[in-house]
């Protein structure tokens, strides 16, 4: 308290009032001192206590021990508040119906599958896992705005997770062996055209535009390509896909809803190799959507994909990225 008040410039009548916030702030800060102190010899005195009497341990009974840091961040994902989910995702899915846990029902929940307020068509592409593609979900206003940004922005080389590291933190790098598209993040509402599009996107999955990442787009030229990735996860070499650690800064995605700025002539088609080699074919306004999770929060690990080559000479297929997260 006495370094930040000593940087005050004190002059005339603030000096009194400034002079009587420094012994106020200190005589709190005295104080707070003193409780901690109390507190910690409390805490001794309990602990004490506990170790002289209290519950006996039975024999041959094991002491319970806290679950690792890292255990804790990589439970499963939460899904009992995801209602659209259910009606969109899981209860169709034969893999969710009987292992998977209920989610929870409210009285004036609308949970249909698209909301009302919609003026584009869905289409089921595959079942287990349900795969759709909705056209003309962004707009032509819409995409001429993505165009302006383009032209005005520069991008950036697209990265991947780096697995050389034992560390918790999530860390990139890039990888050309495996992606060589770039990319350009949108900040969150960043104009009234931005934030009508997020509100579609959550809309459509029945969550709050809060829980959409920043909008991502992304540039594919000549023979550029994104190889087979989940975009919750690491895809393991035996075909699983390890869940992220759960912190603060980095959210898992729990759906994907894949944008087509663009109509590209040949190649550039997002594959989904698990789910009979299905691919989804640029086109200018066209959405992907997919889900990244099972309902019983763990990851799908049918719904790996990749962004194919653009393979005529000259093209360039522009897609913008929108991820929900928990």
């Amino acid at each position: 308290c006495e370094k930040i008040l000593s940087r005050f410039s004190v002059h005339g009548n603030n000096r009194i009032v400034i002079m009587k916030t420094k012994e106020k702030a200190l005589d709190f800060c005295e104080k707070i001192d003193e409780q901690r102190g109390k507190g910690s010899k409390d805490q001794k005195e309990k602990s004490n206590k506990g170790q002289k009497g209290g519950r006996k341990r039975k024999q041959g009974q094991q002491v319970p021990t806290r679950r690792s840091a890292r255990q804790q961040n990589n439970q499963s994902i939460a899904t009992r508040d995801l209602l659209r989910f259910k009606s969109l995702f899981w209860s169709t899915d034969s893999r969710n119906t009987e292992n998977g846990p209920k989610t929870r029902k409210r009285r004036h929940d609308n949970v249909s599958m698209i909301p009302s307020s919609c003026r584009y068509s869905i289409t089921k592409v595959h079942d287990s896992p349900h795969i759709y593609v909705i056209d003309d979900f962004v707009t032509e206003v819409e995409l001429s705005h993505c165009e302006k940004i383009i032209t005005k922005s520069k991008f950036s080389k697209s990265f991947v997770d780096d697995t050389s590291t034992d560390n918790d933190t999530p860390t990139t790098q890039v990888d050309e062996t495996h992606r060589t598209s770039t990319f350009l993040s949108v900040q969150k509402q960043a104009d009234a055209k931005i934030a009508s599009l997020e509100r579609k996107a959550a809309d459509l999955l029945g969550l709050c535009t809060n829980q959409l990442e920043p909008l991502q787009l992304v540039r594919y030229r000549h023979n550029q390509f994104f190889n087979v990735h989940h975009d919750l996860g690491l895809l393991l070499d035996n075909g699983e896909v390890e869940l992220p650690p759960r912190q603060s800064f980095c959210k898992r995605r729990i759906a994907t809803i894949f944008c087509y700025l663009n109509d590209v002539k040949c190649g550039g088609c997002t594959y989904f190799p698990a789910c009979g080699d299905l691919r989804v074919h640029p086109k200018r306004g066209r959405a992907v959507l997919f889900c990244n999770i099972l309902q019983d929060g763990k990851a799908d690990p049918l719904t790996i994909h990749a962004g194919e080559h653009v393979k005529g000479e000259g093209d360039i297929k522009y897609g913008l990225n929108i991820w929900a997260c928990e």
